[in-house]
């Protein structure tokens, strides 16, 4: 556990150090950036080539297009309260998907029966899940599918808190414990396409992916502690991500409640200039 958090820590940190690649930052006509970038290349691998010479496909004597920075979670934080509460709602309902999703494998070899069953049963889960999860995202909104996925979910933590000790009942348990996760975690990735305008997206995913597999990180942790207190933190943080459900919006409902929202304060701001007018006209 400990090599695996330490490795963790150096890739994370090792991200900020690492260079863009040629390939995109000449597809952005960041040409002087992109020869940097090989003299750095040339210089680790000891090479004498001159990269101050290289000339780029459709390079020629166009002036270098200055490309917007990237939003940063501030931009999205600050943009409007509904985008800030869909920010923290994702990182909430990411958290637990996340975190449920690699317990529940870390716990399965303390499930009651054969491992290699139970194993079975898990795969062919996973299978499920996909499927289940495509068919729901076309019917139900977002905040709707994540009630399903965490309902179902719920259901076999329940299943399996009261009735461990049946054999008979360890595949239905696992079934729905692992049906719920894989479609949270499924619902999770797609709903950041759905709940952030596009200029928005990649940094929405990036935020909620860095907590979501800091927190994962000690899911490892939770399994080895006794029964049943790793199912305990499991439906507890079900309850928690469902909460967070009711606070997340589409972009598409977004749009209209951003727009009625401005109308609303901009009939009050013209209340505000008239009662002015008024004021100044019969002084």
């Amino acid at each position: 556990m400990y090599p695996d958090l330490a490795l963790t820590f150096l890739g994370f940190t090792y991200v900020y150090f690492m260079p863009e690649t040629p390939r995109f930052l000449v597809s952005k006509k960041k040409f002087v950036e992109a020869r940097e970038v090989f003299a750095k290349m040339a210089r680790i691998n000891r090479s004498t080539a001159d990269t101050s010479v290289f000339v780029f496909e459709n390079e020629g004597a166009v002036e270098e297009v200055v490309v917007p920075k990237q939003p940063t979670w501030r931009d999205i934080y600050n943009e409007s309260p509904t985008l800030r509460m869909n920010l923290l709602a994702s990182i909430v309902l990411y958290m637990e998907s996340t975190f449920n999703f690699y317990l529940l494998t870390f716990y399965l070899k303390y499930f009651p029966g054969s491992i290699f069953e139970n194993a079975g049963v898990y795969a062919l889960s996973d299978l499920a899940a996909y499927v289940i999860a495509g068919i729901v995202l076309k019917l139900v909104s977002i905040p709707n599918a994540f009630r399903i996925s965490l309902s179902i979910a719920f259901t076999g933590g329940m299943i399996y808190l009261f009735t461990s000790d049946n054999l008979t009942l360890v595949p239905i348990f696992i079934c729905l414990c692992r049906v719920g996760c894989s479609m949270q975690y499924n619902v999770s990735v797609i709903s950041i396409n759905r709940t952030f305008p596009t200029k928005y997206i990649s940094t929405a995913y990036g935020v909620v992916n860095m907590f979501a597999h800091i927190f994962a990180c000690f899911s490892s942790l939770i399994a080895e502690v006794p029964n049943p207190y790793p199912f305990i933190i499991f439906e507890a943080l079900i309850v928690v991500a469902a909460l967070a459900t009711f606070k997340i919006k589409e972009v598409k409902n977004l749009t209209v409640e951003e727009e009625d929202e401005k109308k609303k304060d901009d009939s009050v701001k013209n209340s505000e200039d008239q009662i002015k007018f008024e004021s100044n006209f019969y002084r």
